[in-house]
């Protein structure tokens, strides 16, 4: 083998009027195939999906009926949900609504829970690109939406860049998906004092909690209460899961 034996050039200084761009590489983590039948992969929580004629899925068509009632002629309805406490199955709701919704619109699924993200876990999809990578501008919004592949869904998952998201561009980004689709659901996890929470929920047409059933009778419900229209959210009402 053959060594190159020359030393490292230098890097000289610009001459007058010239411009020298800082650059950095960014591998494209495409094509968005998923592995496995689709049977397999969406989680068995999906129950819409998986047994649209249980019971469980019917409530489920009740709650999109209800909220397409009381947000009747809103263009791009923007839906944000979150919860008083984690793991009160939040994604779950969000997901299984999805699919409800997706029957009959164009719906994108939006992973913005930046501390406990799960949606391209459930649905079996690649966690990156997404929304992180659309708010560090390191990958245009087009890229990091994923057809689920369930008829009309589609997902913005979680992304994979680490530190702390910075939201100057989520209302850009926002304006992008209600040109394009007809419900975005928003998965923003537990409400907590993170300082995305504020933009999310300003930005969003509508805001809901989901709470479990003994959650009523928790202090954090009633502070929930006051705290979150403060925060210039239109907080619309809640959903009860209960097993």
């Amino acid at each position: 083998m053959v060594e190159d034996s020359a030393p490292p050039q230098p890097i000289l200084p610009a001459a007058d009027g010239a411009t020298y761009f800082r650059i950095s590489f960014q591998p494209l983590p495409f094509p968005h195939r998923p592995e496995g039948d689709i049977e397999e992969r969406v989680s068995r929580e999906l129950v819409t999906y998986h047994r649209p004629d249980h019971a469980i899925s019917a409530e489920y068509r009740v709650l999109a009926q209800e909220l397409d009632r009381q947000l009747a002629g809103a263009p791009g309805k923007a839906l944000l949900f979150t919860s008083a406490r984690p793991a009160a199955g939040t994604t779950s709701v969000l997901l299984n609504l999805a699919v409800t919704l997706a029957a009959e619109a164009p719906v994108v699924v939006v992973d913005a829970n930046f501390t406990r993200p799960a949606v391209a876990i459930r649905l079996g999809l690649a966690p990156a690109p997404g929304l992180r990578e659309v708010l560090a501008r390191t990958a245009p919004l087009a890229w990091g939406v994923q057809n689920a592949g369930v008829p009309n869904l589609h997902v913005l998952a979680n992304g994979g860049r680490a530190g702390e998201p910075v939201l100057d561009v989520w209302p850009l980004a926002l304006d992008q998906l209600r040109r394009r689709f007809d419900w975005i659901l928003i998965d923003s996890g537990e409400w907590s004092g993170r300082p995305e929470m504020p933009v999310l929920a300003a930005t969003a047409t509508a805001t809901y909690l989901v709470l479990g059933q003994t959650e009523l009778e928790v202090p954090e419900w009633n502070d929930l209460l006051t705290e979150i229209p403060q925060r210039g959210a239109q907080l619309r009402g809640y959903i009860l899961t209960r097993k």
